[in-house]
């Protein structure tokens, strides 16, 4: 009697785990593999006029491990996964300063060059389908030249950023994934955004890589990151012919963005305790011959960045007139000193005061570092920074700066141009 209770079980117990295995829904295709050091990748650097060590990828480039060169060669041996069978393998870099070569190849004496790159904190990707055979072993090796091997006449010819600092980051700064993907894909997504009157506009890059015609639907839709309810304006359903081995942008005019002031990106500034940025996705579901193969994710923030006569001004609508007061409280910053004077434009006055932030932590910097937790925007603990604001009115005492954006910075103390990163 027992046995056959013991039997029934193990049948029903089997049986429930069959219909779980059948119910259960496919899991999403990963078409990234990430090939860095924390990917279980060995990889190798050769300092310029050094030899062959092993190196971690990225961990903030060859200054942060102790080398002081201004260029050097890594190389790392990929196994391609059986999953890149008729699909296009590209090797994405998220960030390499300051110029890189890579090249790809069976071994040492059959590398070729597969893409060049010339920027600072700035993805790039390289294509390997030739070499992306299931189970092939590919050699990559990556030649990275650091910020002084683009030196002319006592001048940085890239966007280095900190000109002062001897120690900045170079090589190999962020992730390494390999990407497995359609021949027929979306390949970029650009949002831009307008405040006042509020549009979104989106420009899609589609790539066909096959040698056959496709007949291409797109279907987007807007989403929040942060679970946020807002009202989103639908987005039209776009159908696209693609030759054979060819790319076409496709260019969403403006629409009207309904969702209001509270969908705007803030930097935080000043800052709210609780406060989590107000981040959307776009997302693009592709079809090819009505069959989905990619579906594509921009996140974005709802602002605008623009530049009027010699200041910039950071666009900024309130909910209501007086709802919000936009007051800035410094109370946890020191006042050091005065760096700038007034600066007067028309009815706009902005000053700059050198303030020392005693013990925060806050958000990822714009560019290079590593992510960090802090309340206001390019501040770490204990550092120095630069802080111009629109102001009508100054008191140290109460260290209470009455604000009102948009924010208006001098052209003159611009430390880098805006980008898409």
């Amino acid at each position: 009697m027992i046995s056959r209770i013991v039997t029934a079980v193990i049948a029903l117990l089997g049986l429930a785990f069959h219909m779980q295995a059948i119910a259960a829904p496919p899991m999403p295709e990963i078409n990234g593999m990430d090939v860095s050091s924390r990917g279980g990748v060995r990889w190798e650097f050769k300092p310029e006029g050094g030899e062959w060590k092993s190196i971690e990828v990225p961990a903030g480039g060859w200054r942060a491990q102790g080398y002081t060169c201004d260029a050097g060669v890594y190389r790392t041996v990929l196994t391609m996964p059986h999953s890149v069978h008729g699909r296009v393998v590209h090797l994405a870099f998220a960030a390499v300063n300051f110029g890189a070569d890579v090249f790809a190849g069976p071994d040492d004496a059959h590398l070729t060059r597969i893409a060049s790159h010339v920027d600072g904190w700035l993805p790039f990707s390289a294509d390997l389908t030739p070499w992306a055979n299931p189970g092939a072993h590919v050699l990559v090796q990556v030649e990275v030249k650091g910020r002084r091997k683009f030196m002319v006449n006592g001048k940085y010819t890239v966007p280095e950023g900190a000109t002062w600092f001897p120690g900045l980051a170079e090589g190999i700064l962020r992730g390494v994934m390999l990407q497995v993907l359609p021949p027929v894909r979306v390949d970029d997504i650009f949002v831009k955004t307008q405040v006042g009157p509020d549009t979104l506009q989106s420009q899609i890059t589609l790539v066909n890589d096959s040698d056959l015609p496709a007949k291409a639907k797109l279907i987007p839709h807007l989403s929040s990151v942060n679970s946020g309810v807002f009202r989103y304006p639908k987005m039209p359903i776009l159908m696209v012919n693609l030759p054979p081995k060819s790319s076409r942008m496709v260019d969403i005019g403006a629409i009207t963005w309904p969702a209001g002031p509270e969908s705007y990106w803030w930097p935080n500034v000043p800052y709210r305790p609780g406060y989590r940025a107000r981040l959307h996705i776009l997302e693009v579901s592709l079809q090819v011959n009505g069959k989905t193969v990619q579906p594509y994710r921009q996140r974005f923030g709802f602002r605008q960045f623009v530049v009027h006569g010699n200041h910039y001004e950071w666009s900024y609508r309130r909910t209501a007139a007086g709802e919000r007061s936009c007051r800035a409280d410094l109370a946890s910053y020191r006042p050091a000193r005065r760096l700038l004077p007034p600066y007067q434009q028309g009815d706009r006055q902005a000053a700059g005061c050198l303030c020392q932030q005693p013990g925060n932590r806050g958000p990822p910097r714009p560019m290079g570092g590593e992510r960090r937790r802090q309340p206001t925007v390019g501040i770490q603990a204990g550092e120095q920074a630069l802080i111009l604001c629109k102001f009508s009115g100054l008191a140290l005492t109460s260290m209470s700066w009455p604000l009102e954006p948009p924010f208006s910075i001098p052209k003159s103390r611009r430390t880098r141009k805006e980008t898409r990163s």
